[in-house]
C-alpha cells in the first residue's frame, strides 16, 4: 500500500508541478523575450522518431548522423559499438555479433529498440545477450531518446529509445535519383570482410529502395587468454580444494583447452550476417504510402566453453565411445577439442506506412505505421540445437496525429497496439508459448513561451500474457513525464525533467525455464513478479562560449520492484540456476562532455572533446547491495583535424575497476584503448568517394567491458586494423 502510495503520488506531482510552473511562467514572460532572437536558441536536433520535429521540439535527443559535411556515415560495428562514442551510453558486448546498448546503467527491456519508429520484434526486445535486428550500416541516423518523447514507444522505456531510421519507405522527391550509396570494408583481425549497397530512384510519383548488406569473418585474435585472471583464480581454487576428488586428467584436459583459447578467442566469429530490404513507395500532395520487405539471416559464434549435459547426451557419448574403439589414434589427435557452439538466426519482416498532411483544419499531419514480422534465434553446439526463441505473428501497429501549433501548443497523440507470440525450447523444456497483448494511449505536448519550452508526456498501458501452461496475467500501467528547457540569453541553456514510468514484466522474465546455452545457464519461471515502477530526476546543462561548448547531465532514479536475473545458488544438470526476481533500487550518475575548437583557418580545424560518465547503483532488499553489470566509470579524450579532404582522429579512452560488485560476479581491471581514424575524400563531378583506415585497440591492451555478462570468458578484440572504401553521390 505504501508503494502504490508513493507512486501515485509521482504521477500526481508531475502534472501538478507542470501546470504550477507553467502558469506561472507564462504570466511572467515579457513581450522582449518572445521576440528573442533565433540566434540566442541552443542548437535543435530534428530526429524522425520525435512527432513534433518538424517544429524543432526536441530535448534531451543523441544522434549519431548518417551524414557529415566532408563525407559520410562509416560505423565499424554492431549497435552497441557504433553509439558508445556518446556521452551516458556503453556497449554491453557479447562478442562481434552482439552489442546490446546500456543508457545510464540500464539496459534489457529497460531500452526498446526501434527499427524506423516500430519495435524490431526480435530476441533482443527482452533479453541483453541477443543481437538486436537493426544494421548501422544501411542506417541513415541513430537516435537515442529519453525524456517524455519516450512515452511515445512505450512505458517500459524507462531506459531509453533507440531508433535506426533507414529509409525503407521512401517518404520524399526532393532528393537528387538516382541516389547511391556503396560501402566496403576489410578487417584484419578476424580477417572479416563487410560491404553494403543502398539505392533510391523514382518515376514521377513512384520511388524505390533497395539495399543490401553483408558482414563475414573469423574467430578474432586476443592479448593473452580468454579467461580473466579472476576466474583463473576462482578455478584453480576450486581445483585444489577437490584435488583429492578428481583424476589429474581432468586438469591435464582443462589446461589443453585454457592454451587453445589463448591468442585466438573460439567461436567469436560473425560467419556470415547478411540481409536486404526493397521499398516502394507513391507520394502526392497530400502525403505518401508505402511499403518495405526485409530480410536478415545471421551464423554467429558463442565464445563461451560449452559442456554437454550427460544426461541428455547418452547416446551421444555411447556413439564417441564406438567411434573412440574404431579410431583410436585419431580420437587421441582431437581430444581436448571443443564442439562449435554458434548462433543461427532469421528475421522475415514487412513494414506499411501511410502520412496524411493535414488531413484535418486542425492537424498538422496524421501517421500510420504498421509491421510484422517472424523471428527464430537457435543456439547450437556442434549439431544439437539446446535453445531457441520464436518470435511468430508479431505485428506492430501506431497510429500519430500531430497537431498543428494554436496558441504556444502543440500536441501529438495516438494509439499503439502490439501482439506477440513468443515461445522458448531448450533441451530440459519443451517450451510453453505465450501470447502477448498490449494497447497502448499516448499524449505528448510542448508550450514555447519565449526562450522556454514546456514539455509533458503521458501513457496508459494495458498488457494482457496468456501463457499455455500457467494462464492469463493483465497489467495496467500509467506513466508520465514533464520536462522544462530554458534557454539564458548568455549561450547557457538549462533543462528540468521529472519522469514516471511503469514497466510490466515480460513472458520471459515470467514464463522462460530450461537451458540457456548462450549465457551457460537454467532459468526458472518465476509468476509471483509485479510491475516495476520507477521515478526520475535529471539535470541538464549545456553552454556555449566562443570555440568552447560544455554539457553537463546529472540524473537520481529510485525503482520499486527492480527487476534482474540473479542466481538461486542451485545448480541443475552442471548448469547454475538464474531466476528473475524483484528488489528496490537506486540509480544516479553524471556525464561531462566539454568541447573546444583548437584550431579554426582556411586550410586548418582542429578540434578536441573531453567525455566523463560514471553511473552508482545499489539495490536496497537484496541479498547484495550491488547489481552484476553497472558500468565502469569511463574517461574519453578525442582530437580531431580536417584539412581540405583529409580528415583524422586520435581517441583515447579509459575504463576504471569495478570491484564493487555481488558474490556471484568477478571484479573487472581498469583497461584503455585508443583508436585511430583517417580519412581522405575524393570528388569527380558528381561522385563522392572516400579511402578510410582505422585502428583499434593500438596497444593490443587486455580489454573486458564490465557491461558484458561473459567478460571473464571473452575479452574484446586485440589490435585491429580497418581499411575501407566509400562511393556516393
Amino acid at each position: 500500500m505504501h508503494k502504490k502510495t508513493r507512486r501515485y503520488a509521482s504521477l500526481l506531482g508531475i502534472i501538478l508541478c507542470f501546470m504550477l510552473t507553467t502558469g506561472i511562467l507564462a504570466d511572467a514572460e515579457t513581450e522582449d523575450n518572445e521576440d528573442a532572437d533565433e540566434s540566442d536558441k541552443l542548437e535543435e536536433v530534428v530526429v524522425r522518431a520525435h512527432p513534433l520535429s518538424s517544429q524543432g521540439m526536441v530535448a534531451d535527443v543523441l544522434v549519431v548522423s548518417a551524414t557529415r559535411p566532408d563525407t559520410q556515415f562509416t560505423p565499424t560495428g554492431n549497435l552497441g559499438q557504433t553509439v558508445e562514442q556518446l556521452a551516458g551510453i556503453r556497449n554491453a558486448s557479447f562478442g562481434e555479433g552482439v552489442g546490446q546498448v546500456v543508457i545510464h546503467g540500464l539496459d534489457g527491456p529497460r531500452v526498446m529498440y526501434l527499427y524506423d519508429r516500430l519495435q524490431t520484434m526480435d530476441a533482443a526486445l527482452s533479453s541483453r545477450d541477443h543481437p538486436p535486428m537493426m544494421e548501422p550500416i544501411i542506417a541513415d541516423q541513430i537516435e537515442v531518446l529519453k525524456g517524455p518523447s519516450t512515452l511515445l514507444y512505450g512505458s517500459g522505456s524507462s531506459g531509453g529509445i533507440v531508433n535506426l531510421e533507414s529509409g525503407r519507405i521512401p517518404r520524399d522527391l526532393s532528393a537528387d535519383y538516382p541516389e547511391y550509396k556503396l560501402w566496403l570494408q576489410a578487417r584484419d583481425n578476424s580477417r572479416t570482410n563487410s560491404g553494403a549497397f543502398r539505392l533510391n530512384g523514382n518515376n514521377d510519383r513512384i520511388a524505390f529502395h533497395v539495399d543490401y548488406f553483408y558482414r563475414a569473418g573469423d574467430f578474432y585474435d586476443i592479448p593473452g587468454c580468454a579467461e580473466s585472471k579472476y576466474l583463473m583464480a576462482e578455478e584453480d581454487e576450486h581445483e585444489h580444494e577437490d584435488e583429492h576428488e578428481h583424476e589429474h586428467d581432468d586438469d591435464e584436459d582443462h589446461e589443453l583447452l585454457n592454451e587453445e583459447n589463448c591468442g585466438t578467442l573460439i567461436d567469436s566469429d560473425v560467419k556470415l550476417s547478411q540481409g536486404g530490404a526493397l521499398g516502394l513507395s507513391f507520394i502526392g500532395d497530400l502525403g505518401y504510402t508505402g511499403m518495405s520487405v526485409s530480410t536478415v539471416n545471421a551464423t554467429m559464434g558463442i565464445p563461451i566453453e560449452h559442456h554437454h549435459d550427460d544426461h541428455n547426451h547418452e547416446e551421444e557419448h555411447e556413439h564417441d565411445d564406438e567411434h573412440h574403439d574404431e579410431h583410436d589414434d585419431e580420437h587421441d589427435e582431437e581430444e581436448g577439442e571443443r564442439e562449435r557452439v554458434y548462433i543461427d538466426l532469421y528475421q522475415n519482416r514487412f513494414d506499411w506506412e501511410l502520412v496524411l498532411f493535414e488531413p484535418l483544419e486542425f492537424l498538422e499531419d496524421l501517421e500510420v505505421r504498421f509491421a510484422s514480422s517472424d523471428y527464430e534465434h537457435q543456439e547450437i553446439a556442434g549439431e544439437l540445437t539446446e535453445t531457441t526463441y520464436r518470435r511468430t505473428n508479431t505485428a506492430d501497429t501506431r497510429i500519430v496525429l500531430t497537431t498543428k501549433p494554436r496558441g504556444s501548443w502543440i500536441h501529438a497523440f495516438g494509439f499503439q497496439n502490439t501482439v506477440d507470440d513468443f515461445t522458448f525450447t531448450s533441451l530440459t523444456s519443451q517450451g510453453n508459448p505465450t501470447t502477448t497483448v498490449r494497447n497502448g494511449l499516448f499524449w505528448l505536448a510542448n508550450r514555447e513561451i519565449g526562450s522556454t519550452d514546456y514539455q509533458l508526456g503521458l501513457r496508459w498501458d494495458a498488457n494482457s500474457l496468456d501463457n499455455r501452461d500457467y494462464g492469463e496475467f493483465d497489467f495496467v500501467l500509467l506513466s508520465a513525464s514533464g520536462a522544462v528547457v530554458h534557454e539564458f540569453s548568455n549561450g547557457l541553456g538549462a533543462r528540468l525533467a521529472l519522469d514516471y514510468s511503469s514497466r510490466a514484466p515480460l513472458a520471459e522474465e515470467l514464463f522462460v525455464e530450461g537451458t540457456h546455452l548462450f549465457t551457460g545457464s537454467a532459468l526458472i519461471p518465476n509468476l509471483e513478479l509485479e510491475e516495476e515502477n520507477m521515478v526520475a530526476t535529471s539535470v541538464v546543462l549545456n553552454y556555449e562560449y566562443a570555440r568552447w561548448a560544455f554539457n553537463l547531465t546529472g540524473y537520481f532514479r529510485t525503482i520499486d520492484n527492480f527487476l534482474y536475473e540473479a542466481p538461486t545458488g542451485e545448480v541443475d544438470h552442471g548448469l547454475p540456476v538464474y531466476q528473475f526476481v524483484e528488489h528496490d533500487a537506486t540509480f544516479f550518475g553524471a556525464d561531462i562532455s566539454v568541447e573546444y575548437q583548437l584550431v579554426s583557418s582556411p586550410n586548418w580545424e582542429v578540434n578536441t572533446t573531453l567525455i566523463w560518465d560514471t553511473v552508482h547503483s545499489e539495490i536496497h532488499d537484496g541479498p547484495s547491495k550491488y547489481l552484476p553489470r553497472t558500468p565502469s566509470n569511463r574517461t574519453q579524450f578525442g582530437i580531431d583535424f580536417l584539412s581540405g579532404r583529409f580528415w583524422g582522429r586520435v581517441e583515447i579512452e579509459h575504463n576504471g575497476e569495478v570491484t564493487d560488485v555481488p558474490a556471484y560476479i568477478l571484479p573487472t581491471d581498469a583497461y584503455s584503448d585508443v583508436s585511430i581514424d583517417l580519412e581522405y575524400e575524393i570528388i569527380h563531378a558528381d561522385v563522392h568517394a572516400a579511402i578510410t583506415l582505422g585502428i583499434r585497440n593500438l596497444f593490443d591492451e587486455e580489454q573486458r567491458p564490465h557491461t558484458s555478462a561473459i567478460k571473464d570468458l571473452a575479452p574484446l578484440p586485440g589490435r585491429t586494423i580497418e581499411l575501407g572504401f566509400i562511393m556516393f553521390n
